[in-house]
């Protein structure tokens, strides 16, 4: 079965706090062991503080502020500047795991998976507890088809994060790949019950129990996609492939001609020879 590779970035999009961490030097046990300074003396002191402080400050803002550049230029769809911008940021902030994850999802959706994988790597070493980053690598390594690499990440995710409907996902479509259709099917199943408005599960789910040879739950699936989104042309054509493989034309003719009407691209001579079987 063909593979379609869905863009989706995984942002971490909420606002990392970067903070400015200060060494100070132990202070003394009595005022009669401090050694003395004037007025004056504490003054330039203060203000050379404040100025380094305010150097931080700015040094900070600059990288939140490629950071927020980023984020929305990745929503825009706009990657190479947001691949410059997140880059920027980690010259600003080697230890900023946010924009490692979300410069290695950009990688992800590009296809450029050994990229991915290494910035993925690079957040894990910063925190080893962001769920949605081991997800992500699970992601790159089920493109890469290492399928077990793939499935230890997203149960890493998921020791993290047992409500993450994505990593649930995720193992289905690996196991779903691996063959093991029951098994994905009991992901899909348990990833539905986290996020029900999810249409893809219920497409893959829909697959599954096709390949199993279970038609009938495959069109409910399938059926609950379209209603999920009656204008995506994907979905009837999905549904065409289960009526075409029990032999029931017309149906198949029908959904084909609905996702021909909404833009996708089918061939008038297939259309042409369902409808001589009808």
């Amino acid at each position: 079965m063909t593979k379609k590779t869905r863009l989706g970035l995984l942002l971490v999009l909420a606002s990392t706090s970067l903070l400015v961490s200060c060494s100070h030097r132990d202070t003394p046990a009595s005022s009669k062991e401090a050694p003395a300074h004037s007025a004056k003396e504490v003054s330039r002191a203060t203000a050379k503080l404040t100025q380094t402080n305010e150097a931080k400050a700015g040094f900070h803002d600059e990288a939140e502020a490629y950071m927020k550049k980023a984020n929305e230029l990745a929503q825009q769809g706009q990657l190479e500047g947001a691949l410059l911008s997140y880059s920027k940021v980690i010259e600003l902030d080697p230890k900023s795991s946010e924009a490692f994850n979300n410069r290695g999802s950009i990688y992800l959706g590009m296809g450029q998976l050994e990229k991915a994988i290494s910035d993925f790597d690079n957040a894990l070493l910063i925190n080893p507890r962001l769920s949605i980053v081991y997800r992500n690598r699970g992601a790159a390594y089920f493109q890469k088809g290492l399928y077990q690499n793939a499935l230890e990440n997203f149960d890493r995710a998921l020791e993290i994060d047992p409500l993450d409907a994505e990593a649930r996902g995720g193992r289905g479509n690996t196991l779903f790949q691996k063959g093991s259709y029951e098994e994905a099917i009991a992901e899909y199943s348990r990833a539905i019950q986290l996020n029900p408005l999810s249409p893809m599960l219920y497409r893959n789910r829909g697959f599954a129990y096709a390949q199993k040879g279970d038609y009938a739950r495959a069109l409910e699936d399938l059926t609950k996609l379209i209603e999920m989104n009656p204008n995506l042309a994907l979905a009837y054509e999905n549904r065409a492939r289960i009526y075409y493989v029990q032999g029931d034309y017309g149906r198949a003719l029908s959904d084909l001609e609905k996702a021909q009407s909404l833009g996708l691209n089918i061939p008038d001579e297939f259309l042409e020879r369902l409808r001589r079987s009808k």
